[in-house]
């Protein structure tokens, strides 16, 4: 969006290769006071605490953060929904075990077939089978996730420190 505080130096890295081309308006004013320039062409003033010039290579990792983030959030919601599946296909289960008929409702896709209650519970167990190995993968695959954004973290953490925000809210 260009406001925070890599948007005034791209900014100022336009203005000081094109500035004679087009009047400094007061927004660009505003950004120069903010950073510290006192021309287009100054940039923002040298501190000794000065952020890092921004790179590609950190772009690109901010970037990657940002889509294992998103990622991750999308396997969260998957989790969440294998757990209450499985945690449904149990109760489903026991209901089955508790049952006295012989044929019992068992759902596939938009209706209702009855079964006998040992194949109710054998597809039953199946599916839990199937929900328990899928829930494992989406965890494995979330722990490398996690395990990757720290590094990442770590990273532009150690290059930019607090001028970089990357905590979920």
């Amino acid at each position: 969006d260009g406001s925070g505080v890599f948007g005034q130096l791209w900014f100022l890295h336009l203005l000081s290769r094109f500035g004679h081309f087009f009047r400094l308006s007061r927004v660009s004013r505003v950004i120069m006071a903010t950073t510290g320039a006192t021309k287009a062409s100054d940039g923002p003033r040298k501190e000794p605490n000065a952020m890092p010039t921004m790179r590609l290579e950190h772009q690109e990792s901010i970037n990657r953060f940002s889509r294992l983030n998103t990622e991750k959030k999308m396997l969260e919601a998957r989790k969440k929904a294998l757990e209450r599946a499985l945690e449904d296909a149990e109760e489903a289960g026991n209901e089955v075990m508790l049952a006295d008929e012989d044929a019992v409702p068992y759902a596939v896709g938009d209706c209702f077939v009855r079964m006998t209650g040992d194949e109710v519970e054998s597809r039953l167990e199946k599916l839990q089978e199937e929900k328990k190995q899928e829930l494992a993968e989406v965890t494995l695959r979330f722990g490398k996730l996690a395990a990757e954004m720290e590094v990442l973290k770590e990273s532009l953490y150690a290059t930019f420190g607090n001028a970089l925000y990357l905590e979920e809210e």
